[in-house]
């Protein structure tokens, strides 16, 4: 529609001013120059006695068509929208400081030209339990119809963010919702342990969770901003030619729609934890199927934009017929057990895993082939040790990953030397040699991943010099560390703006112990990056099923294992055990 009133004003002021002559007059003309042999009508004078007008002269004549200049334009861009965005905007013309000084206004809400869309989010404190509420729920609470407070949650925002859902949703109950500044929001929520807020995508950062709206969050993937509740319109508001003359200019940038959150930002990760496709896994796998362990959690594997798994053996055509009950830890596996990993959507795999030369390095080497077959990249193990300790980097949607890994644990015989192929020590107790890569890959514009098979220790609780190696690692810059060794969920940390996860559980290995039920927990780590930067993680929870297959948690059973978690991780001393 624009370009057609655009298409208008452009046709009048490109007007020549030929178009107001009289609609006979070329024919008239010709007729003058053809010579003096020309028929005149009845009672008319002879040529000569003619007055003839010449072009010029009816040029002069003739009223031309004229435009008032177009207006100039003052823009004023809603405080909500970010500096960025709003002095994009307001580059096409000139910047109002108030409402009655501009001829056009740029805001969050309706308006006779529509830019875009702007996402807010429910947010809470990290160790959270509850997942999400209704739309329903969260309106009828700033309403503060029927007594709702969200069981108990009171609600912030800031100034900016309250005035633009004031638009949609009417005043909100003072009893429940109330103004604090935006730099002060995440302190005040995580002070005082019940209060939740409203904040802009562009805001999200580790330390919030954030909570799905009917079933809806802006950290999926498959995100439809018109059927999420906190998605508000972003529109112009001014007369036809200025809003015509502001949207030409808009039409020169890179790009038109005004979002703060764009799905080609937005890169998803996924770490899962230990992998070993041997022994009772493989057995049940030649039972019930190569893809049987992936079914439940198939999904989660697959909706990933870079799904990483930690396999711990190498695979081996002269491996034996897996024994379920076989006490020997020397493992191998099976080449066609890799359709699981193929089946899973598997892009990044680590080899930091201690089970890996158990057959010889030569079968090291064999494995890596089979993954760069398949176009996966491979960190954590290499032909020898410069190789093994190399990390792997990929870019998708802008974000600038790399992935590094190591193994400080041993046993001696895995690692790779200056001959033989293995996985990448850690240079542990010194680590010197990784905190530097690391500070390279941050001054070099990337978001670290390091993944650590460290010591096991079967407490949620990690050992005391996993902590100190761990932060040292974080503090190098790396953004996410992650513990691969765990065979049960360990503790976790947020830290440097970043989040250490000291151990995940396994992924697919046959542990059901008795003596140890919590080996049955999983943590599978989905972590969102946008536009450059790491926002955060959602944890996913899955309990083992018939020594091979993971399924999503119930309820309850999340519950039980994010309280413990949170418990060991010093949240429940931060003053409430329950979060809810």
């Amino acid at each position: 529609m624009w370009a057609c009133v655009l298409g208008l004003l452009l046709a009048n002021c490109s007007r020549p001013w030929s178009s107001g002559l009289p609609a006979a007059l070329p024919a008239q003309t010709a007729d003058l120059t053809a010579g003096p042999n020309i028929p005149l009508l009845a009672g008319t004078a002879s040529p000569a006695a003619v007055a003839v007008p010449t072009l010029e002269a009816l040029a002069t004549s003739v009223v031309q068509p004229t435009l008032s200049p177009l207006p100039t334009v003052n823009i004023w861009v809603d405080p909500l929208l970010p500096q960025k965005e709003r002095e994009r905007l307001q580059a096409q013309g000139a910047a109002a400081t108030t409402v009655g000084a501009s001829n056009l206004r740029v805001w969050v809400g309706k308006g006779s030209l529509e830019l875009g869309q702007w996402v807010l989010a429910l947010v809470a404190p990290f160790p959270t339990l509850i997942d999400g509420v209704t739309l329903n729920e969260l309106k009828a609470a700033w309403q503060g119809t029927g007594g709702a407070r969200l069981n108990g949650h009171a609600l912030m925002a800031a100034p900016a963010v309250l005035q633009a859902l004031e638009r949609f949703w009417g005043p909100p109950a003072a009893s429940v919702v109330r103004s604090v500044n935006a730099d002060q929001l995440l302190k005040t929520a995580w002070k005082e342990k019940t209060s939740w807020a409203i904040v802009p995508f562009e805001m999200l950062q580790p330390r919030w969770k954030v909570l799905k709206l009917d079933g809806r969050s802006p950290l999926d993937k498959a995100f439809d901003p018109t059927t999420y509740g906190l998605t508000l319109p972003v529109a112009a508001e001014g007369d036809e030619r200025t809003l015509a003359q502001f949207r030409q200019g808009l039409a020169l940038t890179p790009a038109v729609a005004l979002t703060n959150r764009d799905s080609k930002r937005l890169t998803v990760v996924l770490l899962t934890g230990t992998s070993g496709l041997t022994r009772g896994t493989a057995w049940y796998m030649e039972q019930k199927g190569l893809l049987y362990p992936g079914r439940d959690v198939r999904a989660w594997l697959r909706e990933a934009d870079i799904t990483h798994v930690s396999h711990e053996v190498s695979f081996n055509p002269k491996c034996a017929p897996p024994n379920p009950n076989d006490p020997n830890l020397r493992f191998c596996s099976a080449p066609q057990n890799i359709q699981l990993f193929e089946d899973m959507g598997v892009k990044v795999v680590e080899m930091t895993g201690n089970h890996l030369n158990d057959f010889g390095s030569e079968w090291v080497n064999y494995t890596i082939d089979l993954y760069r077959q398949r176009g996966w990249l491979v960190y954590g193990a290499g032909a020898n040790q410069q190789v093994a300790r190399k990390p792997v980097f990929l870019e998708h949607n802008g974000n600038k990953l790399a992935f590094l890994g190591c193994n400080p644990a041993g046993p001696a015989p895995d690692w790779a030397t200056a001959e033989r192929a293995g996985t990448a020590d850690c240079d542990y107790p010194d680590m010197t040699y990784f905190e530097a890569d690391i500070r390279k890959m941050v001054k070099d514009g990337y978001l670290p991943i390091v993944t650590v098979q460290f010591y096991e220790s079967y407490e949620p609780r990690p050992l005391p010099i996993q902590y100190s190696a761990f932060q040292r690692l974080s503090d190098a810059g790396a953004v996410i560390v992650s513990g691969s060794q765990a065979h049960l969920p360990q503790a976790m940390e947020l830290r440097n703006q970043g989040f250490i996860h000291y151990g995940l559980g396994n992924l697919f290995f046959d542990q059901m112990d008795t003596y140890w039920p919590e080996t049955k927990d999983e943590f599978l780590d989905r972590h969102v990056f946008y536009d450059g930067r790491y926002l955060g993680v959602e944890l996913l929870t899955a309990q083992l099923e018939d020594y091979v297959k993971p399924r999503p948690m119930t309820t309850s059973e999340r519950d039980t294992l994010l309280k413990r978690i949170f418990e060991v991780s010093g949240w429940a001393q931060m003053g409430s055990t329950e979060w809810r």
